[in-house]
């Protein structure tokens, strides 16, 4: 990341008004912007105890549904989080997209494609200002809370610390937070005052909304698309029964003047889909054009960037908010563990490092996808509605749409944090990088069925250990000794967790590291392992290291690629 310079003074940059005010109490950390990325980022603070500052210069939070679609990852997300899916409601859940030309049926693309090995599966549609609701609802019974009315002025950095100018309601105060987190959207603040490039462009096209009722009998766990020289032309359904979203995409209207109608949408409707259903009730129409645009830096200094401040891209596939929330829960166990002087050198950089590769990739296929949706060629278009429908129909095509849109397939394999062996685990396994699959075991010694996702949502690492089955109680008393030393030098940082095969003799068991008998031999199979091996899952849900069998030093030197060396032994 861009570097501070410790001879950089520390001045606020010109607003307009001196600050009035006192320096208030300090945070660890101030979140600038309280959408959804900002309520994540303050969650993932909050549940660790860091002390933080969740600002936002809007009084009152969104009414608008916005951002609609939560992907599969990010409802794995919130609920390692402590969101549980029931509590993501009002909600409709999406199994299946349909394209159309006219009457006739391109594709029916299934995203609800079932997998053991995962907590969520399809799109559910819950409006933003729910989605902003339960995130606070969660960081409010942390103990964390939205300042409303307060604004980002000012903002400067050396290599003594930060000073952030806020307008309050109550004047201008200056604050001294050890870092600061921009997830204040596409015109972002705090980017602009870091002063990096947000390059990119915006798309001739304009795009139409409306939220209202139709009277229709379309299914409401799937989304509808239609394909017409004009322009695409989709819906979605909302949670409140019988209304949808409607989308147009389309030139930019030479009389942008034109005030949007429901007999505007309906006059769309008949010309592109060639039915005319009743449309009532608008609770919310807009227009507006699209950006793709990225920052060149996600970070400088102590000072990041999430979500839109850092990346937007067309809303094609529902990336965007799912995005910056998978931002937040990345960059906020790193934040925690550096607020609290337990980071390694160097942590903070991987956010970088891991996030951006991501948005760029969001970025780059959703303009693809947009080029392709919006293509004016006739060949172009007879090439979309002919050859890739076909693809996408077809059950390979499907599942590869499925996997790319629910965001499941994410991956950091690339990262310094993805360390580890292909030996000894199975060729299909999830590598160091890819997401921590969910698996079922039996709780030793009361035989408690559990998830492994239980372990994984209380925030720390989850060391797994898996015993030798040639000789499984001497080979768990040698892991337990080492989680031992591990728990001694990091406490609550990280959690071993012994795993038994299935037919192991639980008894007699003289450690007391948690156990778990894989009594179905699930969490073998998950993690592709053969024999002994080991495999510690970061707070974040991803693989970070494995090996088999299992060693120390390797262990410990890739502790230290995450932890402060104060914290390991002095021969670790």
């Amino acid at each position: 990341m861009p570097r501070m310079h410790e001879s950089d003074p520390i001045e606020l940059l010109p607003t307009g008004e001196p600050a009035s005010a006192a320096p208030v109490a300090n945070p660890d950390v101030l979140v600038v912007g309280a959408g959804p990325v900002g309520l994540a980022l303050a969650v993932e603070l909050a549940r660790r105890g860091i002390p933080h500052r969740l600002i936002d210069r809007n009084t009152d939070p969104t009414t608008h549904s916005r951002a609609l679609g939560t992907q599969a990852r990010t409802v794995e997300v919130l609920g390692l989080m402590g969101i549980p899916e029931s509590a993501l409601e009002p909600a409709v859940h999406i199994t299946a997209f349909t394209v159309l030309d006219g009457r006739e049926s391109l594709a029916r693309i299934e995203i609800d494609i079932r997998a053991p090995d995962r907590f969520f599966d399809g799109l559910l549609v819950m409006t933003q200002g729910d989605t902003e609701r339960v995130l606070g609802e969660r960081l409010t019974a942390l103990g964390g809370r939205i300042e409303r009315g307060v604004s980002l002025v000012g903002l400067a950095q050396n290599g003594a610390g930060i000073v952030a100018e806020l307008q309050t309601p109550e004047g201008t105060e200056a604050a001294r937070p050890r870092f600061v987190v921009g997830c204040d959207g596409a015109g972002s603040t705090v980017r602009r005052r870091l002063g990096l490039e947000f390059a990119g462009d915006i798309y001739p096209q304009e795009f139409l909304l409306a939220d209202c009722r139709i009277d229709w009998e379309r299914p409401r766990n799937e989304g509808f698309a239609w394909v017409h020289p004009g322009g695409l032309f989709a819906t979605l359904p909302l949670p409140d029964p019988g209304y949808w979203r409607i989308v147009v995409a389309s030139a930019v209207s030479d009389d942008a003047s034109e005030q949007l109608s429901l007999e505007c949408f309906a006059r769309i409707f008949a010309e592109r889909t060639g039915q005319s259903p009743t449309l009532t009730d608008a609770r919310w129409m807009s227009r507006f054009r699209i950006n793709h645009r990225m920052a060149d830096h996600f970070s400088v200094g102590r000072v990041f960037l999430a979500g839109d401040a850092a990346h937007v891209h067309s809303p094609l596939g529902a990336q965007g908010m799912n995005t910056g929330i998978q931002d937040s829960f990345n960059l906020g166990w790193k934040l925690a563990l550096a607020a609290r002087g337990h980071a390694a050198p160097g942590l903070l950089d991987t956010y970088s490092e891991e996030r951006a590769p991501v948005a760029r990739a969001v970025v780059d296929a959703t303009d693809r996808g947009m080029r392709l949706v919006m293509a004016a060629n006739p060949a172009l278009r007879w090439v979309r509605d002919r050859v890739v429908t076909r693809v996408a129909n077809r059950q390979l095509g499907r599942a590869i749409l499925a996997e790319a849109i629910s965001q499941l397939s994410v991956n950091y394999r690339r990262s310094s944090l993805s360390v580890g062996e292909r030996r000894g685990f199975d060729s299909a396994s999830p590598r160091p990088g890819d997401r921590a699959p969910f698996a079922g075991a039996l709780l030793l010694p009361e035989e408690t069925p559990i998830d492994l996702g239980v372990f994984m949502a209380e925030g720390s690492w989850t060391l797994l250990l898996f015993a030798d089955p040639a000789r499984p109680l001497a080979s768990a008393s040698e892991h337990a000794a080492l989680a031992a030393r591990i728990v001694e030098s990091l406490g609550d940082l990280v959690r071993p967790l012994i795993v038994l095969q299935r037919g192991a003799p639980p008894e007699p068991r003289a450690w007391s590291t948690p156990t778990l008998l894989d009594s179905r031999d699930e969490l073998r199979a998950r993690y592709g392992v053969e024999g002994e091996a080991v495999a510690l899952i970061r707070p974040d849900g991803y693989i970070g290291y494995r090996a088999a069998p299992v060693r120390d030093q390797p262990l410990w030197a890739y502790l230290g690629r995450v932890f402060h060396p104060e914290l390991l032994p002095a021969a670790g």
